[in-house]
């Protein structure tokens, strides 16, 4: 429980403690938009074509994705406040391997996957917690970075097509068995098992070249198995547009809107209570940006290769930054599109 400031008592002691596990609090919470906000989900990992499901065979797809932001940290704690910032950078490299299978199922086509997240991230967080007056009591500065393996994540998807239009419903599940200590500011492993649901489709027309994708999703998190800590549901909105042409080059736009449904919970007594002061800490962020592709024979195989740029607005208790993914996918068998005839 956070007492009230009582200048150089115990119960002064005692809150400004209390105030930096609250700027520890919004530091992990933060620091997670690295990997897509609180949830495990990647915003912007869905982008052209979320809703094309390929032909039966195997792929393999890799996301490099880095992301740089920062966040303002300014709220009262009892009769204190917290004043300070937080900086965040993350290169994370996401390998993901598919299989879709030749059976027909609920009259679509079922794929499965996994995908394993390697990556380096360093957050770093400076301020002051200042007294009714607004004089700073204590001043602090902390960072933390680490190269690290993540929670694997389980893949599976059913796809639909009909002429120009396809869509897709996919479920994602987080294991979490990836880095994490509880102590550390980073982490690239979540601790809690976590289950994503997302519907996408594309309206793909290739005599024009035009193709619009959107895909709509909800983040449901476990509790974290060391701190108890739950963070809430969450909704993910990503879309893109984009051009393509004969030549197999693509200019486009994409984005993405994030908002937390429910309030976090559970944690210690001075997180939660920070938790309720904050209205559930619940976050947002929206970004857009420009991207470009191409797709090129590679022997008997096609190489797709995109890059995404999202700059980030309207954040609310969240990173605010910029993303960028550089995406590659290839099947691991021959594209009859290429193939060599003997």
């Amino acid at each position: 429980m956070i007492t009230k400031w009582m200048g150089g008592s115990k119960s002064g002691a005692v809150a400004i403690g209390a105030a930096m596990a609250g700027l520890m609090v919004a530091g992990v919470q933060t620091a997670s938009a690295m990997e897509g906000g609180t949830g495990f989900y990647l915003l912007g990992s869905r982008a052209h074509l979320s809703g094309v499901m390929p032909g039966p065979g195997g792929y393999f797809s890799n996301d490099l994705y880095v992301y740089d932001g920062s966040a303002s940290v300014k709220f009262p704690i009892g009769e204190l406040v917290l004043d300070g910032g937080l900086e965040a950078t993350a290169v994370v490299d996401l390998m993901t391997a598919l299989q879709v299978l030749p059976v027909q199922f609920l009259g679509g086509t079922l794929a499965v996957g996994l995908t394993l997240p390697v990556g380096w991230q360093e957050v770093s967080a400076a301020g002051n917690v200042l007294d009714p007056n607004g004089n700073p009591i204590v001043g602090f500065a902390t960072s933390d970075d680490d190269f690290e393996i993540g929670d694997p994540v389980l893949v599976a998807s059913l796809g639909w097509h009909s002429g120009n239009f396809h869509w897709q419903l996919g479920g994602l599940l987080n294991v979490p068995i990836g880095s994490y200590g509880e102590d550390d500011l980073v982490n690239l492993g979540f601790n809690r098992w976590a289950f994503d649901l997302t519907g996408a489709g594309t309206y793909l027309d290739m005599v024009t070249g035009f193709e619009i994708s959107a895909a709509l999703g909800f983040t449901f998190n476990g509790e974290n198995l060391d701190t108890g800590y739950e963070s809430g549901t969450e909704l993910h909105l990503e879309f893109a547009a984009s051009k393509l042409f004969a030549n197999g080059m693509s200019l486009g736009v994409v984005g993405y809107h994030y908002q937390q449904l429910t309030g976090d919970s559970g944690g210690t007594p001075e997180q939660q209570t920070l938790i309720n002061q904050l209205g559930g800490f619940k976050g947002r962020v929206t970004a857009i940006g420009p991207s470009a592709g191409m797709t090129l024979p590679l022997g008997d195989r096609a190489l797709s290769m995109n890059l995404r740029w999202y700059h980030e607005l309207d954040a609310k208790y969240r990173m605010e930054g910029d993303a960028v993914f550089f995406s590659a996918a290839v099947p691991l068998q021959a594209d009859p599109r290429f193939a060599t005839s003997k």
